[in-house]
């Protein structure tokens, strides 16, 4: 983003800011992949546990949809917001995974699988959301920059 006189202008995507295409994100791969294992598992869920199936493919779902929304929004801050969001849903699918193996649904090695997928999803949202934060404070300090210079350009 490119600020002159108060002019907002958008230059490319780079990494870790907002307006990119979420399907090249690895993360998103992964959170989408997840989602696509956890419906075929419990594909075949008994009648008396739909309201579990439901939950737990509602919160891998919302992992990469959260990312998929936030990689849409304007500014990194935004961005990194539904990062956060992907990551509580991360936590739920955990729960709901714990609870449908705990009860007989989920077979151990699909739950450990489930458990694997999701650890190395956090980690990898953890890194990027730590990233655009990062990004977000670099561009308020040049917006900061820019205010005190009132007639430099500023890149961010």
């Amino acid at each position: 983003m490119l600020q002159r006189f108060g002019e907002r202008v958008k230059c490319g995507a780079p990494y870790g800011s907002a307006m990119q295409d979420h399907k090249q994100l690895r993360v998103w791969k992964r959170a989408h992949a997840l989602t696509i294992f956890v419906v075929l598992c419990l594909k075949k869920a008994p009648r008396d546990m739909t309201w579990l199936k439901s939950q737990l493919v509602r919160a891998a779902a919302s992992i990469g949809a959260n990312i998929s929304e936030g990689a849409g929004q304007e500014t990194a801050a935004q961005f990194g917001r539904f990062l956060a969001m992907s990551l509580a849903s991360s936590n739920e699918v955990s729960n709901h995974a714990s609870v449908a193996h705990d009860s007989g649904l989920l077979p151990l090695s699909d739950f450990n699988h489930i458990e694997n997928e999701i650890e190395a999803i956090r980690s990898m949202l953890t890194v990027l959301l730590r990233r655009v934060r990062e990004r977000e404070a670099y561009s308020i300090e040049n917006r900061t920059l820019f205010h005190s210079h009132s007639n430099h350009l500023v890149t961010c």
